[in-house]
């Protein structure tokens, strides 16, 4: 019987995707990813919808880049139904082509033309356009993102490992981290957010990095997405700092000596896990790599640093279907290891036509989530028995199962059965189909009863009164209405009311207050601390001036800097780089020259308080007219800030 019935099924699917082109042929293309850097792929889709099987789209037209083709999928959504031994077929046709592409050459990169030759004519698009960034070439630090898998199934786990190599530094300093605590680069990855990817079962990313945070001040570490911890009132209490802003979190990976090109590097490695739950494509990174590397250390501890950018390529773990070769027809999309099903009727007996529930129930160890009904209605030896209506199927999901409910009717007398029906499912670990059977479960059917002429006039004039000629019998109507008419009342207020009236609005007035209030406060501190910006940036250089050592008269110069533009500016101050200083006063209105002239006398005075003078000259010059140049660059500067605020 078995052999049978999938002999019938596989002529159904056949017959099925044999069919003609539905509705006009149309071709989507589409892209994960807008902006790359130099090196890294896009995933390139071609959507064709309309047909079945349609031909390959012809990609050469597209030039500067390297195409790799991933494989294509059916989107074919077909939907069988026989009714009095006819086949009627509705549905979606479609097929969607993946390419992973990889530019060879920066700036706007055109991923097309692309064809798609059809017998009658040929569809052209000319394809949406990326854009490729260049890196600087440095050894210095390398960055990566590296996917255990490239494509998985459903609920099958993944790990996403996140690399950054630095080199070591010589001689007897080999072993020491080459990072500057003071001065942590930056990580810039997005998919260590707090926030959950959708459609992927991932760690729990602040757990993950609260065990890897650096607990003493002067231990080294990387600046993840610019969290940030709130010093301990307790550390320093006798130091009186203006300002207890947070700062920078520092984390620490796993460490492993490596070498790169015949060169000795230290490898920090950061691992995440991932079960996938939907079907897709998720792409993870871009990861940068912002900051300076310690390239030496002298024997008085003064550091040798360079300023680095780098870039890890993102990585795409594409979620794909089964397999569609040897797809069975009961396939219900679940991948898993292990599934059974039961079935079960809600009576034992019952005539022919009468309606029944049949309930299908799927549970084990796989990932129902996508579970759709199998077509029972396309089995031979069910479709003898009984009618089914497909469109009426009901899905109820629960945590551990999943349950069809089926409306049928019998259309044989006798004692029957329900054929035992197939459900096929994807076992993940024998990477291949397999098909569980329900149990045939007993079912007896009478004949219908057969009515005639006689009994249904008796019926009418003589069983049933509601059905019978005699005039109903007098009900009262809900309402009576007079002669005269509805009366007229005049309407009547009591003090309550007045007093609930005006309660809303005074309230209302109090919160508008209130509010108003808070945000007052708010922008009279906010200009005070503009006001006295200047000011107290000079009484910390004034500070600084009595000072013997060079690298803390330039540490505390960058400090006046740094406070200037924050308390100017109303923004945060810690990891504050003259970069971002020049764009700062570049967007507020700041003339070029001014804006590079405060940027380059901050990174001076940065590079200085590691390296004792050796660049910029800051720390080698006098005390005095070292501090009468930086105040000079605020002043010019806040001469500047307050002409653009006059004009604005």
């Amino acid at each position: 019987m078995r052999l049978w019935t999938a002999a019938a099924w596989a002529a159904t699917a056949m017959t099925a995707t044999a069919m003609a082109e539905s509705g006009d042929v149309a071709m989507r293309l589409g892209i994960n990813r807008a902006r790359v850097f130099e090196g890294e792929s896009v995933l390139f889709t071609v959507r064709i919808s309309g047909m079945s099987r349609p031909p390959e789209p012809d990609l050469s037209g597209i030039a500067n880049a390297d195409i790799e083709f991933l494989g294509s999928q059916s989107q074919d959504q077909v939907s069988v139904t026989i009714v009095g031994g006819q086949v009627r077929r509705s549905g979606h046709y479609g097929r969607i082509f993946s390419y992973r592409i990889t530019p060879r050459k920066t700036g706007d990169f055109q991923v097309g033309p692309v064809r798609l030759v059809l017998p009658d004519r040929t569809l052209t698009d000319p394809g949406p356009t990326i854009a490729v960034q260049g890196i600087e070439e440095q050894d210095d630090a390398i960055v990566e993102i590296v996917a255990s898998r490239d494509t998985v199934l459903a609920d099958e786990p993944f790990d996403i490992t996140l690399r950054v190599l630095l080199k070591r530094m010589p001689g007897d300093r080999t072993d020491l981290d080459p990072l500057d605590p003071a001065q942590p680069p930056v990580l810039e990855v997005p998919f260590l957010d707090t926030q959950p990817i959708s459609g992927l079962e991932g760690p729990d990313v602040r757990a993950l990095l609260r065990a890897r945070l650096a607990q003493r001040r002067h231990e080294p570490g990387f600046a993840i997405n610019q969290y940030t911890v709130r010093p301990d009132p307790f550390d320093d209490m006798f130091r009186f700092d203006r300002h207890r802003e947070p700062r920078l979190a520092r984390f620490m990976f796993e460490r492993r000596a490596v070498e790169r090109n015949g060169k000795p590097y230290f490898e920090y490695s950061l691992t995440l896990p991932y079960r996938p739950e939907e079907e897709g494509v998720y792409t993870f990174g871009p990861a940068k790599f912002k900051g300076t590397v310690v390239r030496d250390m002298d024997a008085s501890r003064r550091l040798t640093t360079r300023s680095v950018f780098a870039v890890g390529p993102a990585q795409v773990v594409r979620v794909i279907p089964p397999p569609e070769a040897g797809r069975p027809l009961s396939f219900i999309g679940a991948i898993g290891t292990t599934l059974s099903a039961t079935a079960a009727l809600d009576t034992q007996q019952c005539r022919i036509g009468d309606p029944l529930t049949l309930t299908l129930t799927v549970s084990g160890e796989a990932n129902l989530r996508n579970a759709q009904p199998p077509p029972i209605h396309a089995q031979p030896d069910v479709r003898e028995r009984f009618r089914v209506y497909p469109d009426t199927v009901e899905t109820v999901r629960r945590r551990d199962e999943v349950r069809f409910l089926y409306r049928l009717r019998p259309i044989v007398s006798g004692t029957i059965e329900l054929p035992p029906l197939a459900v096929a499912y994807y076992d993940s670990l024998a990477r291949d189909y397999r098909t569980v059977w329900t149990r045939p479960l007993p079912l007896r059917v009478d004949e219908s009863r057969q009515f005639s002429s006689e009994d249904i006039l008796g019926l009418i004039a003589f069983d049933d009164p509601a059905l019978s000629a005699e005039p109903a019998p007098w009900a009262p109507a809900p309402l009576i209405a007079g002669a005269a008419g509805a009366a007229a009342r005049p309407l009547r207020l009591e003090a309550w009311h007045g007093a609930v009236a005006l309660a809303a609005p005074t309230l209302f007035g109090f919160a508008a207050l209130f509010r108003w209030r808070r945000q007052r406060a708010k922008s009279v501190a906010a200009r005070k601390r503009k006001r006295r910006a200047l000011g107290r940036a000079l009484a910390l250089l004034r500070s600084c001036r009595p000072l013997a050592d060079p690298s803390e008269r330039a540490r505390r110069a960058c400090e006046a800097m740094k406070t200037f533009l924050a308390d100017r500016l109303d923004i945060e101050s810690a990891g504050l780089t003259p970069d971002d200083a020049r764009r700062l006063l570049a967007r507020h209105g700041v003339a070029p020259k001014t804006a590079s002239r405060f940027g380059d006398t901050l990174e001076a005075r940065f590079n200085s308080a590691y390296e004792g003078g050796a660049r910029g000259g800051a720390a080698g010059s006098d005390a005095a007219e070292d501090a009468d140049a930086v105040e000079s660059v605020l002043r010019e500067t806040d001469k500047a800030l307050k002409n653009r605020e006059a004009r604005s």
